[in-house]
């Protein structure tokens, strides 16, 4: 019997990553060409990925730049998606938003990365937190799937509800581990700090329940290997909410 369809890897900020995330509810995308730039909008998936390669394919001159604007994604997707931007030499460009997979995977493979104004590019937290809140987070992932089996109106002996956590510990494990080795590939190739995602709950843990994301400066940008920023407006001057605060300098590079 094959205890799960999707195995979540959920963290302290929130859903994270899934073994099959084109099973997932879609939220709305749009992907198009618009003279040498793909416009991608929405979600960063296997689905979406696969429309930009083919219009990509499809194009007799080949566009150079993504316009990207993604509140979410998944971060499997992300790092195959930024590795292929990567090698097709493709700049960057956010005019809009950049949350999550887009700011942990996009906006770091680009050549160039042009920034609007008012674009608004930030964190949540990343894979290094979760070695230490590692059991909390099996324990809730343990807790949906087991909610799932009751929704279904299924009985759970004892032994089967053992039998079922430790299937669940075992491939979350694996998973993190795989993607663990993953992650920290991406951005030695990339030349970029790894732990850009995870710096700003060491000024602000989670746990304060304050905040809910975090942000850089562009110097601060740079110092991780963020490099190549180019201003479209010759400013940035994002009007972040107060669940948003800027990473102090002093915390970059001690993890």
């Amino acid at each position: 019997m094959k205890l799960m369809t999707a195995v979540m890897l959920v963290s302290m900020t929130g859903m994270v990553g899934w073994n099959h995330p084109d099973e997932l509810p879609q939220n709305e995308k749009k992907i198009y060409l618009d003279d040498n730039a793909i416009v991608y909008t929405g979600k960063i998936d296997r689905v979406g990925f696969r429309q930009l390669k083919e219009l990509y394919r499809e194009s007799e001159i080949k566009p150079n730049v993504l316009r990207i604007s993604s509140e979410q994604g998944v971060a499997e997707t992300g790092i195959v998606m930024g590795e292929w931007l990567h090698r097709n030499n493709f700049d960057v460009e956010v005019n809009d938003h950049c949350y999550l997979t887009c700011a942990d995977y996009i906006l770091p493979a680009g050549n160039n990365k042009f920034i609007g104004e008012q674009a608004l590019i930030k964190w949540q937290g990343g894979w290094a937190l979760f070695g230490n809140n590692k059991e909390k987070i099996i324990n809730k992932n343990t807790a949906l799937i087991l909610k799932s089996y009751k929704e279904k109106n299924r009985q759970l002996s004892a032994k089967k509800k053992s039998k079922i956590e430790a299937s669940i510990k075992k491939q979350i494990l694996t998973q993190f581990s795989d993607f663990t080795t993953d992650n920290r590939a991406y951005y030695q190739l990339l030349g970029v700090d790894e732990l850009i995602s995870d710096y700003g709950f060491l000024q602000h843990p989670k746990t304060e329940g304050k905040y809910e994301w975090f942000y850089y400066s562009l110097t601060d940008l740079a110092k991780m290997g963020i490099n190549n920023i180019v201003l479209k407006d010759g400013d940035w001057a994002p009007k972040y909410d107060s669940a948003t605060f800027k990473v102090d300098s002093k915390y970059i590079g001690t993890l």
